[in-house]
């Protein structure tokens, strides 16, 4: 009896790095990070390696690069590959609960330029029917921010988050989504 089977045949990893050094997630919310891994002639996303979390009570990674994060703390979340070259990442986890919380009014179509610049919020939630966020509008932010953006967003300025560690919650396939993945920003749907 013969058999046959297929090998497939990689060039070695010769570097990896995350698109970013250092996130914030909040707790019960996952999110993927993105490793950019590099073998010759070849970029890959997350394949090729290994994610390992330094706590995982505080926040866990799978094979693909999801963090799910459980409770308030850091983490170094670090991907390897087989031969031993591996990058990290700090995974700054921030619970919910009692957050200072911006609710903006309804009837806001625009947020304006600079509108938000400096605040301290640590929620910022954009009403439905707002459509665009100017230039710098949530720049500067001081503490970790979530920023919820309605699907009804649809011009955001390159600047609006200068600045600022944030993450985007919009609705998945919206253009805060899109943009945000352009800009380097990590979104939760």
């Amino acid at each position: 009896m013969t058999r046959s089977c297929t090998i497939h045949v990689c060039f070695p990893v010769t570097s990896i790095s995350f698109s970013r050094e250092e996130l914030t997630a909040f707790a019960g919310t996952p999110l993927r990070l993105i490793a950019n891994v590099r073998m010759q002639t070849q970029t890959c996303v997350n394949r090729l390696v290994t994610f390992e979390s330094s706590d995982p009570a505080i926040a866990d990674v799978d094979r693909d690069g999801i963090v799910t994060p459980y409770a308030s703390g850091s983490v170094t979340i670090t991907a390897t590959a087989e031969s031993g070259i591996s990058d990290s990442c700090t995974v700054n986890v921030i619970s919910m609960d009692n957050a200072p919380t911006m609710t903006l009014p309804g009837g806001v179509t625009h947020i304006e330029d600079e509108a938000f610049l400096g605040t301290s919020a640590v929620i910022y939630v954009i009403p439905s029917g707002t459509g665009s966020i100017g230039s710098l509008a949530f720049a500067d932010l001081p503490n970790a921010q979530l920023i919820r953006i309605p699907g009804s967003v649809t011009s955001i300025a390159d600047d609006a988050f200068s600045g600022s560690s944030v993450v985007i919650q919009c609705p998945a396939g919206s253009y805060a989504e899109t943009w945000a993945q352009d800009h380097g920003i990590t979104v939760q749907n």
